[in-house]
Formats: structure tokens, sequence, C-alpha cells
């Protein structure tokens, strides 16, 4: 969490949301979604205004893969894949481009490349070499969105995979 400013938020509640965070992680991690040290899981804690809002973090291959891939588009595009419903797009083929932004040491250089990549569709955005940020209006329907993002990066990786033998 973040080190300042977290007066005013219950600690019951900063709890619930650690241990919530704590329960999907051990949940992906026993899939193999969490190699190593890698991967974060966040979640909003307390009230939000664009001026001031607090996250929880804990400390996935694919997405790694796919963000070097499509780095010179900055976009990772998706196709007519199914599972784009589960962002709540209905359109029949319909397409997303899920953005890639560079994954600066310099943590508030990022700030104004995902302001900018930012598509009001897509519940996430991919750190180049590092993965996704997926987020919902709860942690049920950001687990969602993670499943389903990471799904679509797997199927991504795999058609590309495809194209290259039919080349």
């Amino acid at each position: 969490m973040s080190g300042n400013g977290f007066s005013g938020i219950a600690t019951e509640e900063k709890q619930r949301v650690l241990s919530e965070l704590a329960e999907l992680k051990a949940t992906l991690a026993a899939r193999g979604l969490f190699a190593g040290t890698s991967g974060n899981l966040s979640a909003r804690v307390g009230a939000y205004s664009p001026e001031r809002f607090h996250f929880a973090i804990t400390a996935t291959v694919y997405n790694n893969v796919v963000s070097e891939w499509f780095w010179e588009r900055r976009a990772v595009p998706v196709h007519g894949v199914e599972l784009i419903k589960a962002f709540n797009i209905w359109e029949e083929e319909a397409s997303i481009d899920i953005p890639i932004v560079p994954n600066y040491a310099d943590i508030p250089r990022i700030v104004p490349e995902v302001t900018e990549r930012l598509d009001p569709r897509v519940p996430g955005i991919l750190l180049r070499k590092h993965g996704i940020y997926a987020w919902g209006k709860n942690i049920a329907e950001a687990k969602k969105h993670l499943e389903a993002f990471e799904f679509l990066f797997e199927y991504v990786y795999r058609w590309e995979l495809l194209q290259g033998f039919r080349r």
C-alpha cells in the first residue's frame, strides 16, 4: 500500500482487501501465473477522487512476451475472440487493442503514458515486459478481467506462432 495518507481508511477495510488479494494471488499462483516474484495484484482501498486514491498491492508469461512482440504498435490487437465479452463488449467479431505502456523505473513517468493510452472499453493496461494491470468494480470482476486478459494473451501468442508457420 502507499506509505502516505492512509488515515481515514479503516484498518478493517485495509485488512479485508489485502486478505482478498492474498487469496486471489494464491489461487492464480497455483495455476502458474506468478512465477518467482513476478506479477502484482492491486485493489483500490478507501474513497476515490482523481487527485487522491490508494491501492493495496501484492508481489504472469504470455503477457510479457506479447508486450514485447507488439511494442512498436503500442497495443496488443485482439479480433473476434469470444472472450472479449468478459469486458462487456458484445459486438459480433469485436476487436480491441490492449494498450502497452513503457515500464519506466521512475514510476511517475508512466502516469502520462497510461492516461494517453487508456481505452474506456478495455479494463486493463499492459506494462512492457512487466505484466497486465486489470481492474473492475470489485475484486471478483478484476479477477474475471485478469483471467480474460491472460487467455487473450495466450491466444494472441499462439495465433502469431501459427501465422509464422504459414509464412
